[in-house]
C-alpha cells in the first residue's frame, strides 16, 4: 500500500514507508468496527500513519476526522467540530449536541493523535463523544500508559506496536526525501550512509537529517557536511 504524508514544518510531502502491513492492519480493524491503537516511540510515524488511514477511508467514502488530544473535551469537540464541517464557536453544551450528532449520522472513525495517560475524569468527559463514532483509531506513545481510557482500546489485539524501519526501507526514504530537497546538488554515498546510520531506522530522525544536510551551516569551507552538528540539531531540535 502506497502512501504519503504532509509534513506542515518542511512543507512537503513524503511517502511513509515499510508501514504497509501496520496500516492495513488499523484499516481492517477500523472497518469493522472496533477501535485500535498504533503504539510507538517518537519519530516512528505514527501520525503519519493516522493521516494515511485518514486518507484511505475518505477514498472509500467513509467520514474520517482527525484530532490531537487534549486534555479539554472541548477543545477536542472544537476540533471535530472543524473536520466535520461545523460551526466550532460556542460554548461546550452545544458541541456536546452537534459534533456526537454528527459523528453518528454519518458512522464516522476519529483518528485520535497523541493520547496521553488520562485520568477517570477525562475519561468521562470525552466517552460519548467516542462512543457516538463508529471506531477510534489512536496513536499513543505505549498501550500501557492510556490510563482510563484503556476502557477504549481494551481489545489488546487490535494494538499495532511500530518498530524501527528495515535498512532496506530506511534508504528509501532518505534517498526519496533528499532527492525534494536537493535541488540539483548531488549527494554523495558516504553522506547517504551516514544519514541512515544515525536515524537508526527513526522516520523523523532520517527525514529532519535529509532536509537539513543541503544547508551550508552544516558544511565547512570544503563543502564537507558537518555530521556532529547535523546529527545533535536534528536529532534534538526538530524544526
Amino acid at each position: 500500500m502506497e502512501c504519503s504524508a504532509t509534513i506542515q514544518r518542511l512543507g512537503t510531502t513524503v511517502p511513509v514507508l515499510g508501514r504497509s502491513r501496520e496500516i492495513s492492519t488499523l484499516l481492517r480493524h477500523s472497518r469493522q468496527g472496533r477501535s485500535a491503537l498504533v503504539t510507538g516511540a517518537r519519530g516512528l510515524g505514527k501520525t503519519c500513519i493516522l493521516k494515511c488511514i485518514q486518507g484511505e477511508l475518505q477514498g472509500l467514502g467513509v467520514t474520517a476526522v482527525y484530532a490531537r488530544f487534549e486534555r479539554s473535551a472541548h477543545e477536542i469537540l472544537v476540533q471535530l467540530a472543524h473536520s466535520l464541517g461545523l460551526d466550532p464557536n460556542g460554548t461546550s453544551v452545544r458541541l456536546r449536541g452537534t459534533v456526537p450528532a454528527a459523528l453518528a449520522s454519518s458512522k464516522a472513525v476519529i483518528l485520535l493523535d497523541d493520547i496521553p495517560e488520562t485520568t477517570i475524569q477525562q475519561f468521562r468527559a470525552v466517552e460519548p463523544i467516542f462512543a457516538s463514532a463508529t471506531s477510534v483509531v489512536g496513536a499513543a506513545g505505549s498501550g500501557y500508559a492510556l490510563g482510563a481510557l484503556r476502557r477504549v482500546f481494551w481489545d489488546r489485539g487490535t494494538h499495532v506496536k511500530l518498530r524501527t524501519l528495515r535498512k532496506q526501507d530506511a534508504e528509501l526514504l532518505a534517498e526519496s526525501v533528499l532527492t525534494l530537497f536537493a535541488k540539483g546538488v548531488r549527494v554523495d554515498v558516504l553522506t547517504v550512509q551516514r544519514i541512515i546510520e544515525a536515524g537508526k531506522g527513526n522516520p523523523r530522525q532520517i527525514v529532519e537529517m535529509c532536509s537539513r544536510v543541503f544547508d551550508a551551516s552544516y558544511r565547512d569551507e570544503n563543502g564537507r557536511v558537518r555530521f556532529g552538528a547535523l546529527i545533535v540539531d536534528a536529532l534534538a531540535r526538530p524544526r
